[in-house]
């Protein structure tokens, strides 16, 4: 009576703990699915709210915040990417595709000395030497970021934009003479032998 008492007091938790945790993993699956179906559709900003949720749902996984990093660099949005490679980075420290992704996309942000810092302390960990490709691949994009860095030093400073003319500052105002019209006390010709004389003649 005792053994079985034991048993079932032992079983019923692990039991019940499966059963939450395959209720969590089937959301967090038809979460992440959608995303997935939602990026292929070209809704990238759509996948990268469903990606959150899927994050949201299980907080341990990097997967889906490695994702939506890879929708932004797919976007041209670098920066943003690097925050979301860095915040899955935090989660899976032993996630290796995330390191040469973060070195890539800190370089193409121009954050250059970032990517050359990232990239070393990649290759001194143990987990990455470890890893002959992901070795290799780190050590590729830092080629690549010392090479964007050096062309980036060696480019023209942009021309100075022309300073725009000042404008005139305006004068004082010119009053209008004003207009003299004769008066009925002035004598106006009358006979037509007045209208003949010249202008000015006694």
């Amino acid at each position: 009576m005792g053994q079985g008492h034991i048993r079932y007091t032992l079983i019923v938790p692990i039991a019940l703990a499966a059963i939450l945790g395959a209720g969590c993993q089937s959301e967090y699956e038809k979460q992440y699915d959608q995303a997935k179906q939602l990026s292929e559709e070209g809704r990238y900003l759509e996948a990268i709210a469903a990606y959150e949720k899927a994050a949201e749902i299980d907080p341990e996984r990097a997967r889906p915040l490695f994702r939506a990093a890879k929708l932004f660099k797919h976007m041209a949005e670098h920066t943003s990417s690097v925050v979301y490679l860095e915040r899955a980075l935090e989660r899976e420290p032993d996630y290796l595709d995330i390191y040469p992704e973060l070195v890539k996309e800190l370089g193409r942000a121009g954050q250059f000395d970032r990517a050359q810092k990232e990239a070393r302390k990649a290759l001194d960990m143990d987990i990455v030497q470890r890893d002959l490709a992901i070795r290799e691949e780190i050590q590729q994009q830092l080629e690549e970021v010392l090479r964007a860095r050096e062309a980036a030093s060696t480019q023209p400073p942009p021309l100075p934009e022309p300073e725009a003319e000042p404008e005139p500052e305006p004068g004082p105002a010119i009053e209008p003479e004003p207009e003299t019209t004769p008066t009925m006390d002035q004598d106006l010709p009358t006979t037509p032998a007045e209208l003949m004389v010249a202008p000015g003649s006694p």
